[in-house]
């Protein structure tokens, strides 16, 4: 019998959500998630982040603004993070591994 030698096969990559702030918690594992009828399924990818904001003035409404990109490795913050003001200029930016918080700088 000829055993065929196995080809490799390309990675798949981790999905992409985007959320707002009040989809995204934490299970009783401290692991992030993002909540939905079934639960809260862990987080394993790439995500942007988007917050509530009230407009100001005569037209006044609530629309949703661009709050933090980053990346969540099975539950868990990875990576560099970067959190947005509400002209979608970056604040801050965080490095994380495995979930610790390995730097952060803030912007004026």
């Amino acid at each position: 019998m000829k055993i065929k030698k196995i080809k490799k096969t390309e990675t798949t990559s981790k999905p992409t959500y985007v959320l707002t702030l009040g989809k995204l918690k934490q299970n009783e594992d401290n692991l992030y998630c993002w909540k939905n009828d079934n639960g809260c399924n862990i987080i394993d990818g790439k995500i942007t982040l988007y917050s509530h904001s009230i407009a100001k003035g005569d037209n006044a409404s609530v629309t949703e603004r661009l709050y933090a990109k980053g990346e969540f490795s099975e539950g868990k913050y990875q990576g560099i993070w970067k959190y947005y003001d509400e002209n979608r200029k970056v604040i801050k930016k965080e490095k994380w591994d495995n979930g610790r918080l390995i730097y952060r700088k803030e912007y004026k």
